[in-house]
Order: structure tokens, then sequence, then C-alpha cells
């Protein structure tokens, strides 16, 4: 599964709803790609602080998640401890920029206290280099909430 853009920008998505590699040419913006083997180095997490703790990926195959590309964009849906979540990825057609969506919806009849996480790998290199010395990492990307 693959989302693109006329930027060069291109998330690729193994079948198991893993971030493989994200890309814009000719840089790899991932330190790695994952493979179906491999842990992926980038998910979003969804956290249950109260009444008890507890969390889940809600990408890849530890996830409840099904996963699907529709309109060129990534979509995950699914339910955890009695939370429905939609969670989509948009890769912008003006700009080399994305964005995440997440819907959440408590099924329970109690409240809950929620957070997401994000975890991003960054790596910055060419896309047809091989292995990028993990110490010397550049990190300079803008992130907005």
């Amino acid at each position: 599964m693959k989302c693109s853009n006329a930027y060069g920008l291109s998330f690729t998505f193994l079948d198991n709803g893993s971030i493989r590699c994200i890309d814009m040419d000719p840089i790899r913006i991932s330190l790695k790609p994952a493979s179906l083997f491999s842990y992926a180095g980038s998910n979003i997490y969804l956290r249950k602080n109260k009444p008890s703790r507890g969390f889940i990926p809600l990408l890849g195959p530890r996830s409840n998640s099904s996963f699907c590309t529709d309109d060129n964009q990534f979509i995950a849906k699914g339910e955890w401890e009695g939370i429905g979540y939609e969670c989509s990825l948009r890769i912008s057609e003006k700009s080399c920029s994305w964005r995440w969506n997440i819907a959440l919806l408590n099924h329970s009849k109690e409240p809950v206290e929620l957070d997401l996480i994000l975890v991003q790998d960054v790596g910055l290199k060419s896309i047809t280099s091989g292995l990028i010395n993990e110490y010397y990492v550049s990190q300079y990307l803008e992130r907005r909430i």
C-alpha cells in the first residue's frame, strides 16, 4: 500500500499495517525500512490512563486494526477496550507535509482518560544509499501538533 503526492513525498505500508518507509524523493525520511519480520520504528499509540492503565499500537500487526487505502489516504480502524478508533494519514497535495487524523469514540459507560503518542524514526539519508550510522542522524524536521 502506498500514498504519495506530486512533490515526491510517499508513505509505503506493509500488508500488516506497519509503515515500511517514508520517502521524499531523493531522501528517505525513515531511518530504516521495516519488514514483515522486524518491528517498525514508527507508530501511533493509544494510551489509557484512567480508570486503568494500558496502551495499544494503532498501526501494525500488534494492533486491533483493519487497514485499507482510499483516495490516496491510509486508514486504520479498530476497537480496543470499548474505545472505537479511526486513524487516517493524509498527504498534502499542496506541500511536502502530512497529517494524521484520529477519531476516538467511547463505547463504554464510564469516562476514560486517553492520550496519543506518535513515535517516528528519522534518518534523512539518500534512498539509494546503504545503511546509515545511527549515531550520525540529523533531526531537523518541523513538527506541528
